[in-house]
């Protein structure tokens, strides 16, 4: 495969980010470990949509938990 230069515009269609589900969608954690159990998926949708831009993923898991979006794994 061919090794190709970003523009800016590219880079503004890229996703990404650390909160990752699993496959079914019932747990979440930072960097692919289960580490919640969701309670609530679109709630979590909608956290995640309304504050990317604002805080940093481990800050919106922090306050998920708090609002009972998600569940810490013990």
């Amino acid at each position: 495969m061919a090794m190709k230069m970003l523009n800016d515009e590219d880079l503004n269609n890229v996703a990404g980010g650390s909160i990752v589900f699993n496959e079914d969608h019932s747990m979440l954690g930072l960097n692919c470990n289960d580490q919640c159990v969701v309670n609530d998926y679109d709630g979590v949708v909608q956290f995640v949509s309304n504050n990317y831009l604002s805080m940093s993923e481990p800050d919106m898991m922090r306050a998920m938990a708090a609002q009972g979006l998600i569940t810490r794994v013990k």
